[in-house]
């Protein structure tokens, strides 16, 4: 798999986490962003690579992918990042987070995140993406959803 840019790791079950990235997909003009379940072999590995547990408590963002400067951001500071890569204004939305306390924004965040599934439901199964989004994800059985080499 390529390496560099960005991947977001999403609770493929959550349904705010599917309407995450139905926001990002038709924003992020340039293509950087590439995504996969929290629940996929592909996120196991990269959790593993950085010694932390593979936690399927929301969502991750991955800096520079397989790369040198490899990095895992989750709760408040993986959104923001996404917001500032997304350009367009929303950066502007990302400078106003970078000033409340990340503290704030990490209980804010919690609390979302432990009622996620209350908020806007929980599927059997992965979402699969639009045909037209389909490169942009793990390679997919799409009859399944499951993850194939």
């Amino acid at each position: 798999m390529e390496s560099g840019g960005y991947f977001v790791f999403y609770d493929g079950v959550c349904g705010l986490c599917h309407r995450s990235t139905k926001f990002i997909l038709p924003r992020d003009k340039k293509g950087q962003f590439r995504f996969a379940p929290l629940q996929s072999e592909l996120c196991k590995e990269v959790f593993a690579r950085h010694g932390r547990p593979h936690n399927l408590d929301g969502f991750a963002l991955v800096t520079d992918f397989g790369g040198a400067g490899e990095r895992i951001d989750d709760k408040t500071e993986g959104a923001l990042r996404i917001l500032e890569g997304l350009g367009r204004g929303w950066w502007l939305l990302a400078k106003i987070g970078r000033v409340l306390p990340q503290s704030l924004c990490n209980v804010v965040y919690r609390l979302v995140a432990d009622n996620r599934y209350k908020i806007m439901g929980k599927a059997d199964a992965c979402i699969l993406p639009a045909p037209e989004h389909r490169q942009r994800f793990v390679a997919l059985d799409y009859g399944t959803g499951r993850e194939v080499a």
